[in-house]
């Protein structure tokens, strides 16, 4: 027997010997009330044999105190559900108690389960999936099985949660796997490194968030008339008031309840018109079957594209930079949209010279077809989003002064997410279409055009070339290829 088969046979017999002292003095105390259960596991967990397995565990996985190993073993006690079914008389099979807990400080893999109430929106089915993430409406019980709150009510309560209030909206719900390895408890986690504290980082919401934000939320591609413009109101975007996240690593502290105050409820009025001491969501928008199975369209083919490339091997990082950008925008407050969703479209079609007629040609080229009239159009909204955004940056707006300006800048809001998510849409088409052909070539991802080749692909309208020996063809309407 090795030195860790030894250790493992000694923490099982040091294992039995707890449950033995938890057995009897459950078995003793008679109707425990459940505001009394934690006072009688935290005096279980100050006796003899329970230290005795913590300095175990903690020798076996380099603790450098005798008892580094104890607020684990407290978390896997009560979050496996071990205390309570032992209080409730359940049957307790020793042995598979004991290889859960072993394997909770091993090389593992983690499901982390993250969830994002929607605000206002309401949707038409109760689970839309798009294979990397779900929009689903969560029951009361579905949520208190999620997020644990038996456990929770019991040994923590800053993490109880209203489950009942949170159930009544649809939540973004994404699951990831992440493999962990063996705990190290000499080792104290800060969550950053020594070199980290002199880096800046630009951090983009996750990739979940960026999909949605290619759909067009609100209707930002409708405009209002010229006499309409200084009293736009905009759309309504996604509003995400939080994002909670559990995991099944049981060893580890659950997270602090979220603030469900900045959920979007309104009083509840009865049919006769008189308004309760009940809340009820703010549903302002209603999604069409119609309307999810566009949203379903636009995720599902920049996911399947995404899914099937590196961008970073194929130096196509500009556009991770781009929906980065644009969910950025997307997600943050009034001016910072009309920044960001710049920084997006210039990420994909901008140059470091002459950028602002630039995007006009690249612009023009992309959504003009030929048509002079829609060619002018489009100029004259690409400059009013370039002269507005020149103002903020120089500070000769002042946006504060009266409401006419709040109201204005609005509308070129609108105009800067309309064209920021469209040419965003518009490259991953035509990316996804170089990708298509390129590997149809046998074309390694290493080798494919850079940007400044894509961009002079579009500059000259070029529809068929060779590129490493492999013959690429471009669709027949390019570059007026479809945008949702």
């Amino acid at each position: 027997m090795d030195i860790e088969d030894r250790t493992k046979d000694e923490a099982s017999k040091s294992f039995v010997s707890y449950v033995e002292v938890v057995k009897k003095t459950i078995s003793k105390v008679s109707s425990i009330e459940k505001r009394h259960l934690l006072d009688v596991f935290k005096e279980l967990e100050e006796s003899i044999e329970f230290k005795k397995l913590g300095e175990i565990f903690s020798h076996a996985y380099g603790g450098r105190r005798p008892d580094s190993a104890n607020s684990r073993l407290q978390n896997y006690f009560r979050r496996s559900g071990f205390y309570l079914d032992i209080t409730k008389g359940k049957l307790v099979d020793i042995d598979a108690e004991f290889e859960g807990l072993w394997a909770a400080f091993n090389e593992r893999h983690v499901k982390k389960t993250t969830i994002i109430p929607i605000n206002f929106v309401q949707f038409p089915e109760k689970v839309i999936d798009f294979g990397a993430f779900k929009i689903q409406a969560l029951s009361k019980d579905e949520l208190d099985n999620l997020l644990e709150q038996e456990v929770c009510g019991v040994f923590y309560p800053y993490a109880m949660i209203n489950t009942k209030e949170l159930g009544l909206f649809w939540h973004i719900v994404e699951e990831r796997i992440e493999h962990r390895n063996k705990e190290d408890l000499s080792v104290i986690e800060l969550g950053f490194s020594w070199k980290d504290t002199f880096k800046v980082k630009r951090k983009f919401p996750g990739r979940t968030l960026q999909l949605l934000a290619l759909f067009d939320w609100g209707d930002a591609s409708s405009r209002c008339a010229p006499d309409k413009q200084d009293t736009d109101y905009w759309f309504i975007p996604l509003n995400l008031p939080f994002e909670h996240t559990t995991s099944n690593n049981l060893i580890d502290w659950p997270k602090a309840s979220p603030d469900l105050s900045r959920l979007a409820t309104r009083p509840y009025y009865t049919p006769d018109g008189e308004e309760t001491d009940k809340e009820c969501p703010d549903f302002r928008i209603l999604l069409s079957d119609s309307q999810v199975n566009e949203l379903k369209k636009v995720i599902g083919a920049a996911h399947g594209f995404l899914k099937d490339i590196d961008l970073k091997d194929c130096k196509w990082e500009f556009l991770e930079i781009a929906m980065g950008s644009l969910a950025k925008a997307f997600l943050s407050d009034d001016i910072e949209q009309l920044l960001w969703n710049v920084v997006a479209l210039e990420a994909l079609i901008g140059d470091k010279k002459e950028t602002t007629q630039t995007i006009l040609r690249r612009t023009s080229l992309i959504y003009g077809g030929g048509d002079k009239r829609k060619i002018d159009e489009i100029c004259k909204e690409i400059k009013k989003i370039y002269e507005f955004r020149s103002s903020l940056v120089h500070g000769s707006v002042k946006l504060d002064k009266d409401r006419k300006k709040d109201f204005f800048c609005r509308y070129h809001l609108r105009l800067a997410r309309d064209y920021a998510r469209k040419t965003v849409l518009w490259f991953i088409d035509y990316l996804s279409h170089m990708h298509r052909e390129l590997q149809r070539g046998s074309v390694p991802l290493n080798k494919y055009p850079k940007r400044k080749d894509l961009l002079l692909i579009l500059d000259y309208q070029i529809k068929n070339f060779e590129h490493e020996g492999a013959m690429v063809k471009m669709p027949d309407d390019f570059p007026r290829t479809a945008v949702g």
